[in-house]
């Protein structure tokens, strides 16, 4: 099997996707390492091993007498279901994975130019400091959620005997903890699951995070070099106006297959990722507002925050792409199209209608990946959080 050349930018992309085990493309494996086919072996089962959480979760949860509501542990029941739904499209959609970023991958090795290099450095640059700060901050997040309970438990317990139960912050199997709990042997059995789910469930949408920002400003930046393509046509040389509109017809005709790809791959994922945002944000939420423990709340307001700023990013990219997507039928419009020849004119004609319609992220036309998508996850969450919130209100009085 050849080797196959990858832009650096590709490269640094895809071994993202492997540290997260989410990588299921041909060309480029895994390697023959032994931790390098652990990772390809758990990347490839991970998706049923979340479904086993998802169940053992929601059973949990149906012996508490309020299903967890109120005491912020039914936030992860939705959040296993993402588990289980995002890293199933994943799993099973490795050939648009591989498709659209081997496509971008030879779009990155044909632009060479100065002023192609600037653009990409410009914005892709950018988006990888982001997505590293991003990590960073909830890597770290991660462990103080994880190992600070833990540290105080072991050494309020074991050091002081000052605790008469263990003390930990919610995690997805917590609700076996609910009404009995103790230093036993399923306590530590119990807690290591529990931090396994809880790692995973930062590092999933970790994952969606990086794979939806890298893979939209790729394409992007694409769609930026096409636009300065379209504007930098050479008039003055008309033995060569119909060369260069050829390969400007060619460009726009990769620039929307790969949009085919890039929706197809996304749009199913991104969709989920908006409806499951809008009830992270609602138990969030609900959770710092109803809640007197001010380290559950502190946590909580982490998540709200993770949530929030994800949403926030996805709809600008979203957004930007639409924008960029105007801009180029602008350039082609403002053309001088009387200069072309009957053919270039026909060609012409033939991308500015299908350049009217911008191209979006979304799923059958809806979830649409904007601002204006955005404000309907805002006004959705604030909807569910009145809806809670009238619940917990009824509950209170039937118990009076």
């Amino acid at each position: 099997m050849s080797t196959v050349v990858l832009h650096n930018d590709i490269a640094a992309y895809i071994n993202r996707m492997k540290s997260f085990t989410v990588w299921y493309g041909s060309s480029v494996s895994y390697g023959d390492s032994p931790y390098s086919r652990y990772k390809k072996f758990y990347s490839r089962i991970k998706w049923v091993l979340f479904l086993v959480l998802l169940f053992v979760n929601g059973f949990c949860l149906y012996l508490l007498d309020d299903f967890g509501l109120f005491d912020g542990n039914f936030i992860y029941w939705p959040i296993c279901l993402e588990l289980f739904v995002l890293t199933s499209i994943a799993r099973f959609s490795g050939q648009q994975q591989e498709a659209i970023t081997m496509s971008l991958n030879d779009c990155f090795l044909k632009n060479t130019e100065p002023w192609m290099r600037a653009i990409k450095d410009k914005y892709i640059s950018g988006m990888w400091k982001f997505v590293n700060f991003f990590a960073l901050y909830n890597n770290v997040t991660l462990f103080l959620y994880l190992f600070g309970p833990l540290v105080a438990d072991t050494i309020l317990h074991y050091g002081f005997d000052y605790l008469q139960k263990p003390f930990a912050l919610p995690m997805p199997l917590s609700p076996i903890f609910k009404y009995e709990d103790s230093w036993n042997t399923v306590h530590y059995v119990v807690t290591i699951i529990n931090f396994w789910a809880t790692a995973e469930v930062v590092f999933v949408f970790q994952w969606f995070f990086a794979n939806f920002s890298l893979l939209t400003t790729f394409f992007l930046t694409e769609l930026i070099i096409f636009k300065h393509q379209v504007k930098s046509l050479n008039f003055e040389r008309d033995d060569s106006l119909d060369q260069q509109v050829e390969d400007i017809v060619n460009k726009h005709n990769q620039i929307i297959e790969m949009s085919k790809d890039l929706k197809g791959y996304l749009g199913l994922s991104a969709a989920f990722v908006c409806f499951i945002t809008s009830l992270a944000l609602t138990f969030t939420a609900y959770t710092m507002y109803s809640s007197s423990d001010l380290p559950l709340r502190v946590t909580y307001g982490s998540g709200f925050l993770l949530y929030f700023l994800g949403a926030l990013l996805f709809s600008t990219l979203g957004q930007k792409l639409e924008n960029e997507c105007d801009e180029v039928f602008k350039a082609l419009y403002g053309l001088r199209w009387y200069r072309f020849t009957p053919n270039a004119r026909k060609s012409l004609n033939m991308i500015m209608r299908q350049a009217r319609y911008p191209i979006t992220i979304d799923y059958h036309s809806r979830y649409k990946m904007n601002l204006s998508n955005f404000m309907q996850i805002l006004r959705s969450s604030y909807s569910y959080f009145t809806l809670l919130q009238s619940m917990a209100s009824k509950s209170s009085a039937s118990r009076l």
